[in-house]
């Protein structure tokens, strides 16, 4: 049938049939989650959080005559966070399901060499904090949070959005790494 096709269709369907064309496919497939997703989410969190300790009006948050302008910023920073940490784990499980939708047998060098990549993030308690947390949010609650503002040791005014780690560590379902790392 292909020797009956115009030359531009014998050249399409040759394209098509080439096992580099598979690669390129599952590397579009590992690149969509986090074009789509992940760079979305992250940058506005990291928007949001670089006006503290204002909000996008440019008020300050710290107004005791005005409590709601602290809840409404912490409220907004844990929906923000809560994109990226549902994204992180579309990334996680996205990626997953191309490699072994590929590269089904886990002796396959792009899988051996991928789970090498990994090995040297398993124990990285900031990393692990992150996906856990996603599972922390989506399945059991939303974390605790605050704002501080005070002055450093060098007198200079320092402030800071934070997670608060007591409630966090009433989880037992932090992985080590995440648990060493959050005390």
């Amino acid at each position: 049938m292909s020797g009956t096709l115009p030359p531009i269709l014998l050249l399409q369907e040759q394209i098509l049939a080439h096992p580099g064309k598979r690669i390129v496919d599952a590397l579009q497939l590992l690149d969509d989650p986090v074009r789509l997703l992940l760079a979305p989410n992250a940058k506005p969190l990291d928007a949001h959080l670089a006006t503290f300790p204002f909000d996008a009006e440019g008020n300050l948050v710290f107004d005791a005559m005005r409590r709601e302008l602290m809840d409404d910023y912490l409220g907004e920073a844990l929906r923000l966070m809560h994109n990226l940490v549902a994204a992180v784990g579309t990334v996680i499980d996205q990626t997953r399901i191309v490699l072994e939708a590929n590269w089904p047998d886990p002796a396959n060098l792009v899988r051996v060499r991928f789970a090498d990549a990994l090995r040297r993030f398993r124990g990285d308690g900031r990393l692990l904090v992150v996906r856990d947390l996603r599972t922390y949010m989506l399945h059991l609650r939303l974390p605790g949070i605050s704002g501080t503002l005070g002055l450093g040791p060098n007198g200079l005014e320092t402030s800071s959005v934070n997670l608060i780690c007591a409630s966090l560590l009433e989880w037992s379902g932090w992985r080590p790494a995440a648990r060493t790392y959050l005390r």
